[in-house]
């Protein structure tokens, strides 16, 4: 019997899966990474959720993984509404006469 795509495709990389996901890719890059429809990716993480044996390492993976990028993203717009200042230091030339 043959492989799914799942199995030849996604579930050998999961570790990548999640690696590329803390990065901040999308769905849509990541599915493309592994050579399959993006639809069909989104059809494993679905299946994932509803808690479909084979798939559910994926949106585990997936969802764990994107939380990173949530959160750095979740603290750069709290420090943004509550008026975030950095000091910059910037260097001038100052011609001599």
């Amino acid at each position: 019997m043959a492989k799914s795509k799942y199995e030849s495709h996604v579930a050998p990389f999961l570790d990548k899966i999640a690696q590329w996901a803390e990065q901040g890719a999308s769905q849509a890059e990541i599915a493309k990474k592994l050579k399959v429809a993006v639809s069909t990716f989104k059809l494993y993480l679905a299946k994932g959720e509803k808690g479909e044996e084979p798939y559910t390492d994926l949106s585990d993976c997936f969802r764990r993984a994107c939380e990173v990028p949530d959160d750095n993203v979740e603290a750069a717009l709290y420090k943004s509404s509550i008026g975030y200042n950095a000091q910059v230091a910037k260097n001038f030339k100052v011609k001599e006469v």
